[in-house]
């Protein structure tokens, strides 16, 4: 839903959409977007549509697509601002196109790219701004690229740079606003630098800081805006500073905060749009708060909304697929069902205090966040799980205490586990949008 002008929602069309319309995509496991799309689906294909006078779809082209065409592959994670995209590849290399203004993509030019070209190499996480791009390395080092009036970087400078630079250690999240930057380390502190005209750094003052300052604690997820920034804390309550004329702060006024104000409890992930938030409660239903001029909220209406809305309910319920195959049973995380093999256990989910859990791909070290069906990530003994052994999200697996369990990532923050009974150990589970099959 929402602006449409350049095709960027996919759907073929042009012209702002007020209510949710659906993309000729499936298996879509993320999507980042501004002017243009990125779409990635589960099996690392990334597709993208929108506008592309920079080359910022990354398909060798200046033309824009309402429609998604295939642009990368092998993809774990993409970031898309309004005139550049960066791409992570499972492999760890980050990949960047569109417009190179100052350095945004970090290859050591200034020039436009209408194909992704790798940048770094050793990455598990990609943010991109305005004119700027962090990258999050798989030692917890921080690196920032591009325009740095106002310190965004973090760098303790304002010196634009055409290549990353280091900014800060033991970080496990990044989020890049407009001329922002946001850093969540491990202990669950919450940094940030670059421009703080309206208070989006959430440090209390309209300071901008060319180096992160502390903002707040007990945080297991950040979000950036254009001028505003969100944080979910680690008991579930969503926080919002910055600037707050289209009520995307959802604190119910149109007052900029330059400290962060609680907005919701029971919350389980944040997203920041240009001028409008959304937030995904722990019971699968989607709020969504701010600007709404071309029907970005999805409410079916064109009105700004200043106190987080109920829009959608993302959790599927329970369904039966018969195939020529054989009789899929589903399983939703509040139901169990009984298949023709055996009944499964379905367990609720569970969530980590703070991010600080780590996997394992190709030899590289990996957050949650990059998960993916189609790989293997062995738990590296995390002492919420006190496991060692592999588990994986397509096939059964054996825990410490020799009980088998598909342990699942489905995103959002969710992480499920499923008993695979006697008589079905030789069968696969898998997990599609929070619902488990047998087959």
């Amino acid at each position: 839903a929402g602006f449409n002008a350049d095709g960027q929602l996919g759907d073929g069309g042009s012209g702002p959409r007020n209510a949710f319309v659906d993309v000729p995509l499936s298996h879509v496991q993320a999507v980042s977007g501004s002017d243009h799309s990125l779409f990635l689906l589960r099996d690392g294909s990334v597709w993208a549509s929108g506008f592309n006078g920079y080359g910022q779809l990354g398909d060798g082209t200046l033309q824009s697509r309402s429609s998604p065409v295939l642009v990368f592959s092998e993809a774990a994670a993409v970031s898309a601002a309004p005139y550049h995209s960066v791409f992570l590849k499972r492999d760890g290399t980050a990949w960047a196109a569109g417009k190179n203004l100052h350095g945004r993509l970090g290859d050591g030019t200034a020039q436009d790219r209408l194909s992704p070209v790798q940048v770094l190499d050793g990455v598990r996480a990609v943010a991109a701004g305005a004119s700027h791009t962090l990258f999050l390395r798989l030692d917890g080092v921080a690196y920032a690229t591009g325009w740095n009036s106002h310190g965004e970087l973090g760098d303790g400078t304002t010196e634009t740079r055409l290549s990353p630079v280091r900014v800060m250690a033991d970080v496990i999240a990044i989020a890049a606003g407009s001329q922002h930057s946001v850093f969540l380390r491990r202990d669950g502190e919450a940094w940030a630098a670059g421009r703080n005209s309206a208070g989006q750094l959430g440090d209390g003052t309209e300071t901008s800081r060319e180096t992160p300052v502390k903002v707040l604690s007990a945080v297991r997820a950040i979000s950036a805006g254009a001028q505003h920034t969100l944080f979910l804390r680690s008991d579930g309550s969503a926080w919002a500073a910055g600037y707050n004329l289209n009520g995307q702060l959802g604190d119910n006024t149109i007052e900029s905060r330059s400290a962060p104000v609680q907005v919701l409890n029971d919350t389980i992930a944040v997203s920041a749009g240009e001028r409008h938030s959304l937030f995904l409660k722990r019971d699968g239903f989607a709020w969504a708060v701010g600007d709404n001029v071309a029907g970005q909220l999805g409410d079916s209406s064109l009105v700004d909304v200043r106190s987080p809305k109920e829009i959608i309910h993302l959790r599927p319920t329970p369904t039966t697929t018969t195939t020529s195959t054989s009789t899929f049973q589903a399983l939703t995380t509040r139901t169990t069902q009984t298949s023709t093999a055996a009944q499964i256990e379905d367990c609720l989910p569970n969530e980590f205090p703070i991010q600080d859990f780590t996997f394992s791909l190709d030899g590289l070290p990996r957050f949650g966040d990059l998960f993916s069906s189609a790989q293997l990530y062995p738990v590296l003994g995390h002492p919420r799980w006190n496991t060692d052994e592999v588990w994986t999200l397509s096939f059964r697996a054996t825990s410490r205490d020799s009980e088998l369990r598909v342990f699942a990532f489905v995103g959002g923050g969710w992480f499920l586990t499923f008993a695979i009974p006697p008589g079905v150990t030789n069968r696969h589970i898998y997990v599609v949008d929070r619902i488990a099959y047998t087959g």
